[in-house]
């Protein structure tokens, strides 16, 4: 009888250790739940809605900044997206977001995983939007990338009054990108990088009227030239008009280029402090501060988007794509907003920059007037010919050499003239 009550008190005893437990176990659970921080729970919807507002919707100097270009640029873009080029909202998804994305990543050059995180997206969602902004946005080049018939009048007079028929200039630029080890011989350029020589095309007012990407860093300026002459959607120089072009080119019909082997850029003018002595210098100086316009043009266009100052992740052919999505994005910049902060920051900098003449341009030129490269896609042996009123080749003659000799002595008669009054 004993033994059982022992073991009868022995289950009492262990009951109550058990609920003792049970208790003590509870107070640490309660007293964790009420005095240990915490993780905040995080609503990854509601933060991507602050962040997208703080880039768009919120001060304008943080959306030039993140996205380089004001506000009102942005809600344009946006819109033309909209109207012109079939983008529109998912379920998922704004135009805002999307090209909001795409900016991003021209702005600064960032990889695919800086931009999920940002944008609290899916390295998958990021890549397929961006493609889908990317072809709605050369979509949008035939609203904004128009080739002039006539040039502009009145801009920027001074230094235009001269060059009468004359619809802005060109040159070319290189851009590095990403090859295959195979193919990096032909995109090394004379400054052993990996680059697409790149023709632009400017009118007097730094807007881009054709940009042709995708040569091999290794081609001359002058066959890039060429090829652009007569490829399916090529460069129109009307018959009677002509583009401004430094000494890597002939000077041709259509094509007026400065005199070889006399003082030419403007920082060797500053430098010197003299004045031109005869016809051959005021030519180039004026042309110089004239054609600079396509190097400030190409300096704006690389200071906004650091895409095109780096070689991306992109393949060579999305690359072409993003230099031509880049041009259109700076023309219609151009239009929207006039008082540029990126220009003034660029011609800053282009002040301080020391220009020298480059000879091996001039040389490689030369050698393609005097007939030794041949493999051009447009060398049949035709002078400056010229079919439904536009130039097709690039070709010398003596009446283009006239022309300009002609333009230059009447510059230089009337600077001796004006110098005359000013010292009588």
């Amino acid at each position: 009888m004993d033994k059982e009550g022992d073991e009868q008190k022995a289950k009492k005893r262990k009951v109550v250790v058990a609920n003792y437990m049970v208790t003590i176990a509870t107070l640490v659970v309660w007293w964790h739940e009420k005095h240990i921080v915490k993780e905040p729970y995080l609503d990854f919807k509601v933060a991507r809605e602050i962040y997208l507002r703080r880039l768009y919707y919120g001060n304008n100097r943080v959306c030039v900044e993140q996205l380089r270009l004001n506000k009102h640029c942005f809600t344009v873009l946006c819109t033309n997206l909209r109207e012109h080029c079939g983008l529109r909202d998912t379920r998922n998804i704004t135009v805002e977001e999307a090209v909001a994305m795409f900016l991003y990543v021209l702005a600064h050059n960032f990889k695919n995983r800086t931009v999920n995180f940002n944008f609290i997206r899916s390295g998958e969602t990021v890549s397929r939007y961006f493609n889908i902004v990317l072809c709605a946005i050369i979509k949008l080049g035939r609203h904004y990338l128009i080739q002039p018939e006539t040039e502009m009048e009145g801009y920027e007079h001074e230094k235009w009054e001269w060059f009468q028929d004359c619809l802005g200039a060109l040159d070319g630029t290189y851009v590095k990108v990403h090859v295959l080890l195979r193919d990096q011989g032909r995109y090394r350029n004379r400054k052993n990088e990996i680059a697409t020589n790149v023709l632009g095309v400017c009118s007097r007012d730094m807007r881009f009227t054709y940009v042709l990407p995708g040569w091999e860093g290794s081609a001359a300026d002058s066959r890039v030239l060429r090829d652009a002459l007569v490829r399916s959607d090529p460069l129109i120089v009307p018959k009677g008009k002509y583009f401004l072009v430094d000494a890597g080119y002939a000077n041709s019909s259509g094509f007026l280029a400065p005199y070889r082997g006399v003082r030419y850029h403007l920082s060797e003018w500053s430098a010197s402090g003299r004045k031109p002595q005869n016809f051959k210098e005021l030519f180039n100086l004026r042309h110089s501060i004239a054609r600079n316009v396509i190097e400030r043009t190409f300096g704006l266009f690389k200071k906004r988007w650091a895409i095109l100052r780096d070689a991306s992740f992109f393949d060579v052919k999305t690359h072409v794509m993003i230099i031509n999505a880049c041009a259109i994005l700076h023309n219609l910049i151009r239009v929207e907003q006039p008082n540029d902060p990126y220009l003034d920051e660029v011609d800053a900098e282009m002040r301080r920059v020391q220009h020298e003449v480059d000879d091996e341009d001039e040389m490689e030129d030369e050698d393609e007037e005097n007939g030794m490269e041949d493999d051009g896609p447009n060398n049949d042996g035709c002078v400056n010919a010229v079919n439904e009123n536009r130039i097709r080749t690039v070709q010398p003659t003596s009446e283009w050499t006239q022309f300009r000799n002609a333009l230059a002595r009447a510059m230089f008669i009337d600077y001796q003239i004006r110098q005359g009054h000013h010292g009588s």
